[in-house]
């Protein structure tokens, strides 16, 4: 499970950054009219933030149980869901695996 988890946190940190750095390379300065989410990528959106919402009433007291060091770097990068909530199930595993032995 520790490295699934890792490798999808690989995979969400280099899949949503090519994608938002090769927005940012091909867009100059575009009208606000193009900034403006349809409705289904705002809810898309508010889905997602449900998700991150679950994920950081779940991780703090999780991290505290476990003695997870340093879990207050995942809250710092809450704002990259798909590579911070990964990152610490993998810390979590690791964790968890340890204290079994």
């Amino acid at each position: 499970m520790e490295i699934a988890y890792l490798l999808i946190a690989v995979l969400g940190l280099v899949g949503t950054w090519y994608f938002n750095l090769l927005w940012f390379l091909t867009v100059d300065s575009p009208p606000l009219s193009e900034t403006m989410a349809p409705p289904l990528v705002r809810s898309i959106v508010i889905d997602l933030w449900v998700v991150l919402l679950t994920f950081l009433v779940w991780l703090i007291p999780e991290a505290r149980r476990l003695k997870i060091r340093h879990w207050w770097v995942f809250v710092a990068l809450r704002i990259f869901v798909a590579f911070a909530y990964p990152l610490f199930m993998f810390l979590r595993e690791r964790k968890l695996r340890l204290l079994a032995n």
